[in-house]
């Protein structure tokens, strides 16, 4: 049990409603308790409480329907004019690394099989072109089992199909990536990692690094869950697998505001639904912002 648990789950609200009460019930109460709870923790122990939660639970993440399938966003990050084929990429918060595969891996029969999601009634292979460039990439994710996994899957692959350029993973924490003395990149990544699992005094610190990582005209893509209001930055949920996860939900026009401040330039932006096994979870949930490094 992490420090965020178990002072949440000592929390008298929380308690009173003993182990039984309908997880709905459970879920009002940690959100009416969440910012007290955060109050008494500093930036590191989120950081911390992720990470044993997703390495806990890297399984279940892992096989999940909802994270087999890439995102159309992506796509339409590989089609920028600024990333050509050979392009570098760092891909932060890879995960198991299945974006990292595709944007690495040209081979047309495996890219097809990951352009299944489906949004508005078609899938991204309905919407788009299976792309043709292919990109060095380099994920980071914090989490050793999803890179060891990445690392499996790789292997895997590489042993079937054909890999332009062969994907590297290291373990490190996403907010302080600078530390991996990392080279420039061309390009920029991150779904549903950053922003999505990043406490508000790391925002403006992450976009700094981000600025300094990028080469001249570098693309920045990053998509999160996002809130409509400053009030409810941080959430705190119980999720599918009995553990509470911190979730931080920032409003878009939060982020906007500090990549211009850190020196990068909205260049686009769109918002989706959240959706599980086809049915709709939440309205406009997510939403996707591409910055560019203008010197």
């Amino acid at each position: 049990m992490t420090k965020l648990e178990n002072l949440a789950l000592k929390h008298p609200a929380y308690l009173k409603l003993g182990t039984d009460a309908p997880l709905a019930e459970r879920q009002r109460a940690l959100d009416e308790i969440t910012e007290e709870i955060l109050s008494w923790l500093m930036p590191e122990d989120l950081l911390d409480h992720g990470l044993e939660i997703y390495n806990e639970t890297a399984e279940h993440y892992i096989n999940a329907p909802e994270h087999q399938n890439i995102t159309d966003d992506l796509i339409l990050f590989m089609n920028r004019p600024e990333l050509i084929s050979g392009s570098s990429v760092l891909d932060l918060g890879c995960g198991f690394g299945r974006d990292a595969f595709f944007m690495s891996c040209s081979d047309r029969n495996f890219r097809q099989k990951m352009m299944m999601r489906i949004s508005n009634g078609r899938t991204t292979l309905e919407k788009y072109f299976i792309p043709a460039k292919s990109f060095r990439v380099i994920g980071i994710d914090g989490c050793p089992k999803m890179v060891r996994t990445a690392y499996e899957k790789r292997n895997d692959l590489m042993s079937k199909t054909h890999f332009d350029f062969s994907s590297l993973f290291v373990v490190h924490d996403i907010h302080y990536f600078e530390q991996a003395g990392l080279l420039p990149f061309d390009g920029i990544w991150s779904c549903a990692a950053l922003f999505t699992h990043t406490p508000r005094p790391l925002v403006g610190k992450v976009l700094s690094s981000i600025k300094k990582t990028l080469n001249d005209n570098g693309i920045f893509a990053v998509s999160y869950t996002q809130s409509f209001s400053k009030n409810t930055y941080n959430k705190l949920l119980l999720s599918r697998t009995g553990r509470i996860k911190y979730f931080s939900q920032p409003m878009a026009s939060v982020i906007e505001d500090e990549a211009g401040n850190a020196g990068l330039k909205l260049i686009y932006q769109t918002q989706d639904d959240f959706n599980r096994e086809n049915n709709l979870v939440a309205k406009n949930l997510f939403m996707t912002q591409f910055f560019q490094n203008k010197q």
